[in-house]
């Protein structure tokens, strides 16, 4: 089952940053991640576009189990970044 999503792109009418930033809250609480996780946090709600169930099923199933995971998520949130 390929369950992957797609960025939100301005166009289609992305997210607005308020609710996106509050979702990141919960969902920092949520999974109780540190503010440095914030940048990948807001990166998956955005592909999800801010639906917290969605971006939680995504960050349950892409749960870093070694240390390839953790650089490829790193890798996705620098280039989204580097790309705003």
């Amino acid at each position: 089952m390929n369950d992957a999503i797609t960025p939100v792109s301005l166009e289609e009418g992305a997210v607005s940053l308020e609710p996106l930033v509050e979702n990141c809250h919960k969902l920092l609480e949520i999974f109780h991640y540190s503010w440095e996780m914030m940048p990948l946090v807001l990166v998956i709600l955005n592909y999800a576009g801010n639906d917290l169930e969605e971006a939680s099923r995504k960050i349950d199933e892409g749960k870093p189990s070694n240390s390839t995971s953790v650089t490829m998520a790193t890798a996705m949130v620098l280039t989204e970044l580097s790309s705003a």
